[in-house]
């Protein structure tokens, strides 16, 4: 960053690296860019059937259910062992499949639950507020604070401008968080 002519400029200090362009501009483009992203994402959450919904949310109480069959099978599967009907070997053998069985169950239960979570856009929501927060606070905040609002919503942002072009010909990629 740097001023030419009283004017904030971004620039790099390399020689043979990409024109500069005034700060303003290329905050505009940022914010731009942000409204965009905020744009995009409540698109796709759009785009979310209430039937997939419904039918996670089957599935997830159909595997919630087997679970608790299972779990009662174990209870039983000790009783009937501390009650002598099973021997060792025999309850072993039960009790592994038993257990491989309520693993399954569990890796099933929580990719329904990271489906259910995904389907319902929670997280979607959660970067739709942090980028609205970001746009409304951004224009008030001091430079310092500038700087942390764009930190909490952008990973990366990608700067290219021809040499010798216009102020505004510059591209800018964005990489939300």
């Amino acid at each position: 960053q740097g001023i030419s002519k009283g004017i904030p400029y971004y620039h790099c200090p390399k020689k043979g690296c990409s024109a500069g362009a005034k700060l303003a501009y290329v905050e505009e483009a940022l914010m731009d860019g942000l409204q965009r992203e905020l744009e995009h994402i409540a698109y796709q959450c759009q785009d979310v059937s209430a039937p997939a919904v419904a039918a996670a949310r089957e599935n997830l109480i159909a595997v919630e259910s087997e679970l608790k069959k299972a779990e009662r099978q174990r209870e039983k599967l000790f009783d009937l062992f501390e009650n002598d009907v099973y021997d060792l070997s025999t309850f072993q053998t039960r009790m592994a499949a038993l257990t491989e069985k309520i693993a399954h169950l569990h890796q099933a239960q929580e990719s329904i639950n990271s489906d259910l979570h995904r389907l319902s856009g929670a997280e979607n929501q959660h970067r739709m507020e942090r980028i609205r927060n970001a746009i409304e606070l951004y224009n008030s905040a001091t430079t310092a604070g500038k700087n942390l609002i764009l930190k909490g919503v952008i990973a990366q942002v990608f700067y290219s401008k021809p040499k010798k072009t216009k102020p505004k010909d510059f591209t800018l990629k964005i990489v939300v968080k």
